[in-house]
């Protein structure tokens, strides 16, 4: 806007040159018209009038354009340079005086330029150049004046200094960022003085808890303070060293009592105050002790208790897994040997009584025999073993009376039992087997061969088969 009016003026200007070099020519030719009429008058004369010499003095235009153009340079510069910094000072609200001489100086300017007076424009302009930097100088100086004295009121906890020396910052720099923040930590002032007086309360009451509480929470609202910090940290130390040593007395004393997981909750939190510390190899030391202790007793309780229900598959289960971790333990060697031994005749026995059939065999009634042998001195300590033992005896009894087997035919098949012997042709006859699987075979010139397979169950009356070779070749 400024540089329009300048144009402006400099148009103007231009126009009002053009008339006064009109001007001038003409009356440079009067002059110069009447300088001569009077040389000629004293010649012809010869009067004695002294001689007159009138010089007039006017800037080449070359000068002129320059200045004007040097004017305008230099008044670029400072609208670009130090006008927006002198808009940033906030003139009117610590110098009005100054904004005012600002203002007049630089109208000044402008009006020697749009009446062509460049070199007083350009001294004008320098005039001004200076006194803004001059202002800016006085306002940075004052500032960081302000600024430390609020920053030293702080620090000696004085709010009512502190917040009229942060004003006085702020007025000059509205918009400075560390005025800003240091503005925010004056404003926290109040309530942190009193969080400190209630720190100092807690400490005359030797209450390290309560007085890191009121600490910890000024320092939220103040994170700069360094003496806060090293009182927190002290403090923390302080109440941790005070947490640490009950929680160890107290673990060793859950250990004593045999009360492994409020032990081990102990020593947790005793852990997470001090993790480095040796008193925690301690307390850890004798947790694993009784932990080994009590995983004995348990497996120990918990095989005899399977034991005693006759539950030795359960036994077993236990007796073995508590063997990995107690390999030098006698007990659990003797229980697991024992549930072992018992499993084992348990599953040969019932293996028997599943298919009694096969105790028909000579081969398999003495294995059989052989196994209850062995039963006979262990049904002490199982009695579903002693049933098993009592049940198979009795089935190697049944297994070897005879039982009669009715042969129905037609008179005309030849009939014969396979491994066993002859029945030869008949229309019925009755012949004795004992309790098992057979094969009769029939066989009759012409015709097909019959097989007819038959299990005869331990503990039957009598039994019939029926072998008829009926179809034709």
């Amino acid at each position: 806007m400024l540089e329009e009016k300048l144009r402006q003026a400099s148009q103007d200007h231009a126009k009002n040159n053009q008339r006064m070099l009109s001007i001038l020519a003409i009356a440079t030719l009067v002059i110069a018209m009447f300088i001569t009429a009077m040389w000629l008058f004293d010649f012809n004369t010869n009067t004695g009038v002294p001689e007159v010499s009138v010089a007039v003095k006017t800037p080449p235009p070359t000068d002129t354009s320059k200045l004007r153009e040097q004017f305008i340079q230099q008044l670029h510069l400072y609208e670009n340079d130090i006008a927006p910094a002198l808009a940033s000072a906030n003139l009117k609200a610590w110098s009005t005086d100054k904004e005012l001489a600002i203002a007049a100086l630089k109208d000044k300017a402008s009006a020697s330029f749009a009446t062509g007076d460049y070199p007083a424009a350009l001294q004008e302009l320098s005039d001004l150049e200076t006194m803004a930097r001059q202002l800016l100088a006085q306002r940075e100086e004052m500032f960081s004046s302000a600024f430390s004295m609020a920053k030293n009121a702080l620090a000696t906890d004085n709010h009512i200094e502190a917040k009229q020396d942060i004003s006085k910052a702020l007025l000059l720099k509205p918009d400075n960022p560390e005025a800003l923040k240091l503005a925010q930590r004056i404003d926290t002032l109040p309530k942190i003085l009193a969080l400190l007086k209630k720190a100092a309360v807690a400490r005359t009451e030797n209450n390290p808890e309560k007085e890191y509480t009121a600490v910890a929470e000024a320092l939220k609202l103040d994170p700069d303070r360094q003496a806060l910090k090293q009182r927190k940290a002290a403090l923390e130390e302080s109440i941790k060293e005070s947490q640490f040593a009950p929680l160890i007395a107290l673990g060793l004393d859950l250990v004593k009592h045999r009360k492994l997981q409020q032990a081990r909750a102990s020593y947790h939190k005793a852990k997470q105050l001090y993790p480095g510390r040796s008193e925690l190899h301690i307390l850890n030391t004798a947790i694993n002790r009784l932990a080994v202790a009590l995983d004995l007793e348990s497996a120990k309780t918990r095989g005899k208790a399977a034991i005693d229900r006759d539950q030795w598959s359960e036994a077993q289960s236990v007796y073995a897994a508590a063997a990995k971790r107690h390999p030098d333990d006698k007990t659990i060697r003797d229980g697991l040997q024992l549930s072992n031994k018992l499993v084992s005749l348990h599953q040969v026995l019932s293996d028997y009584l599943r298919k009694p059939e096969r105790l028909a065999a000579g081969n398999v009634a003495a294995a059989a025999r052989q196994a209850l042998d062995q039963a006979r001195i262990f049904v002490q300590n199982s009695p579903s073993l002693g049933r098993k033992e009592a049940e198979l005896k009795a089935l190697l009894v049944q297994a070897n009376i005879k039982i009669p087997v009715t042969v129905t035919s037609d008179n005309q098949t030849y009939i014969l039992v396979k491994g066993i012997g002859k029945v030869g042709i008949t229309q019925q006859r009755t012949i004795r087997l004992k309790p098992g699987s057979y094969t009769f075979e029939g066989s009759r010139e012409g015709y097909k061969s019959k097989l007819v397979e038959v299990r005869i169950p331990i503990g039957s009356s009598a039994f019939d088969v029926k072998v008829i070779c009926d179809e034709r070749i």
